[in-house]
């Protein structure tokens, strides 16, 4: 075996080491919330059926919470411990330990029923940011069990690469949650995802924004808010610096 290959095998080698659990490493146990059967779940539904939450060391359990409203109160409650939810915007203008870690949606993914005229308009295709569903917790939680969120995180980041690269095993997976085998249903919800969620899944803080100005004559508060008090973006950051979203790009071409 020539020079360079023996280092390119060492340096595969390393990091398939470096992101499983140790053998014999016993998986830290988590709950994780998700509030409706529907196409931006599915990272959540992967990253649990492929294995992606247990290849970073987590024995997870998902919770169907029915809604955003009980989500939101399970999370403020701190049982489960992570959700992948909606808007925190206003949970936290009311005064909750709640933040985004991650978000799958930036935009409205709506059309409108117009009149005869209006031919065409998608709500996509506006351009318009708009913060919606991502990965919250409570700031305390992040403070007591960094490495376990981190953990989460990563699962939930491999589970969107593994979808865009794995289109009939997430398929079936999604006929799994979505209880229906329909094909065109499963295959639209894919392509819903794909369309919607990227890669790289940092909350959008001009979203943030939107929401807050459309929330100020309800929430006086909200007119003094800042986008960064709703998010923490420092797991994501360390994940850059670290090299995964590279590793991920290479993992999932």
């Amino acid at each position: 075996m020539n020079t360079c290959r023996r280092v390119s095998v060492l340096v595969s080698l390393w990091a398939f080491l470096s992101s499983a659990p140790v053998a014999g490493q016993e998986l830290q146990k988590i709950k994780i919330g998700y509030p409706a059967i529907s196409y931006n779940q599915i990272h959540i539904w992967v990253a649990k059926e492929a294995g992606l939450f247990k290849k970073y060391g987590l024995d997870t359990e998902l919770i169907f919470l029915r809604g955003g409203q009980m989500a939101t109160q399970a999370l403020v409650a701190g049982d489960p411990p992570l959700v992948n939810i909606g808007t925190v915007v206003q949970a936290v203008l009311q005064g909750h330990d709640l933040t985004l870690i991650a978000a799958s949606e930036n935009a409205y993914a709506y059309s409108v029923v117009a009149a005869p005229g209006v031919a065409r308009i998608d709500m996509l295709n506006l351009g318009i940011e708009v913060q919606g569903n991502g990965l919250a917790t409570t700031r305390s939680f992040i403070n007591r069990n960094r490495a376990t969120v981190k953990a989460a995180l990563k699962g939930y980041v491999e589970a969107i690469h593994y979808i865009h690269k794995n289109k009939e095993e997430t398929k079936k997976v999604m006929a799994k949650y979505l209880r229906d085998a329909d094909p065109e249903v499963t295959d639209a919800a894919y392509q819903g995802f794909v369309k919607m969620v990227p890669k790289r899944p940092y909350p959008t803080l001009k979203g943030i924004q939107f929401l807050l100005d459309e929330l100020s004559a309800e929430l006086p508060q909200a007119r003094g808010a800042k986008p960064e008090q709703f998010v923490d973006l420092s797991l994501l950051q360390e994940l850059e610096r670290e090299g995964f979203f590279a590793e991920m790009a290479q993992r999932y071409p």
